[in-house]
């Protein structure tokens, strides 16, 4: 695996790990959401990342999110846009400040908009980055349009349409 950060490699100084006592050497352990759920009391010594997959329900790291250096968001495909929104919602309307990182099925044209979304690095393998080496990656990041915009169409601040009525009970 390797780590793309700011569209350069960086150092990988974490590791995905399964423990659940508290005799690792290591403090940068990444550890299944799960069982980080199972045993959060190790988030400040020993675990100090979560891996989430875009099925996770976000909402049961609120309580935790302080203790958190490094959420991982394992994307799960190409066209499943879930792991943005999880980001988006992690960087927007939880608040977090810590890193998040892309994994998984994330390809170089997606970069950008995962970054637009609050991710700060992607973990990439390493037949991947045969592929689409680094300059695929530095290009998509350059080339995207500031702001990343949804609709191209769209002039700021005015409406697509008219505005729609919506129903909302007292």
């Amino acid at each position: 695996m390797k780590l793309i950060e700011s569209g350069a490699i960086a150092d990988l100084n974490w590791h995905f790990g399964n423990q659940t006592d508290e005799t690792s050497q290591s403090k940068n352990v990444i550890l299944p959401f799960e069982i980080f759920l199972a045993r959060p009391e190790l988030a400040p010594e020993l675990a100090r990342g979560v891996q989430v997959g875009v099925d996770t329900n976000i909402d049961e790291l609120r309580p935790h999110l302080d203790k958190l250096a490094l959420i991982v968001i394992e994307f799960s495909a190409y066209a499943d846009g879930r792991g943005f929104s999880i980001a988006h919602r992690l960087r927007h309307s939880l608040g977090y400040q810590g890193k998040i990182w892309g994994s998984g099925s994330l390809i170089a044209d997606q970069y950008a908009l995962a970054v637009q979304c609050g991710v700060d690095a992607v973990l990439v393998e390493e037949e991947l980055l045969e592929r689409q080496p680094i300059d695929q990656w530095q290009e998509a990041l350059a080339s995207a349009p500031v702001p990343y915009r949804y609709q191209v169409d769209m002039i700021q601040n005015q409406p697509v349409s008219e505005p729609v009525e919506t129903l909302s009970s007292p």
